[in-house]
C-alpha cells in the first residue's frame, strides 16, 4: 500500500521500481522478454530524465538553449557539440535522447552520468539487444537469459532496493 501512495504521489523513483516489477512481470510470469527489456530500457531513460531535472530543472526533452549556454561545468566546444547535434529550431531547445542524456549528466559530474559511460559496453550490449527486438528497431526475439542479465545489471546500476520492487501475483483464470 505505501508503494501505492509513493507512486499515486508521483515520486519519480517509484516509477522506475513500478517499471522494473512490471518488467519483471511480463518476464518471469508471462514469457513476454521482448516486452520486459523495453520496460528495462525505459528505466534506464526516466532516470537519465529524473537526474537532469535534478541537475537543471528542465526535461531532457527541452532544454532551453539561453540556459543551455549559461552552465559552466561544460566547455563551450562541449556546447556547441550538443547544439549541433541535438538542436530542435523551432522550441530553440534541445532534445536529448537517452545516450546523450546520460552523456550530459556525465559532463555536469553526476554520479548516473559518470557510471553509465565507466559501463557503457556493458550498456551498449543491453541497449542494442533492445534495439534488435521486435519492439523497437529489429527481429530479434529476446530470449530469458538476455532479459536476467539486463534486469540484474540494471538493478545493480541505478541501486535499486529490492525490496521495495513492486510484485505482482500470477492469476489462474478458470472459464
Amino acid at each position: 500500500m505505501i508503494f501505492l501512495r509513493n507512486l499515486e504521489s508521483n515520486k519519480d523513483e517509484y516509477k522506475i521500481y513500478d517499471l522494473i516489477g512490471n518488467a519483471m512481470r511480463r518476464s518471469y510470469i508471462e514469457c513476454r522478454y521482448d516486452d520486459a527489456l523495453a520496460r528495462i530500457y525505459r528505466a534506464f531513460e526516466k532516470k537519465a530524465q529524473i537526474e537532469i531535472y535534478n541537475e537543471l530543472k528542465f526535461r531532457n526533452s527541452k532544454i532551453p538553449i539561453d540556459r543551455f549556454d549559461k552552465i559552466e561545468l561544460i566547455s563551450n566546444e562541449i556546447k556547441e557539440k550538443f547544439k549541433k547535434k541535438y538542436i530542435d529550431e523551432k522550441e530553440d531547445a534541445l532534445k536529448l535522447p537517452l545516450y546523450a542524456s546520460y552523456e550530459l549528466l556525465y559532463y555536469l559530474n553526476n554520479d548516473y552520468g559518470v557510471r553509465f559511460i565507466n559501463n557503457y559496453d556493458e550498456i551498449h550490449k543491453i541497449l542494442n539487444r533492445r534495439n534488435m527486438s521486435i519492439l523497437a528497431h529489429g527481429e530479434e526475439p529476446i530470449d530469458e537469459n538476455v532479459f536476467n542479465d539486463a534486469l540484474n545489471f540494471i538493478i545493480k546500476f541505478l541501486n535499486i532496493d529490492r525490496s521495495i520492487i513492486p510484485e505482482f501475483p500470477k492469476l489462474e483464470i478458470y472459464f
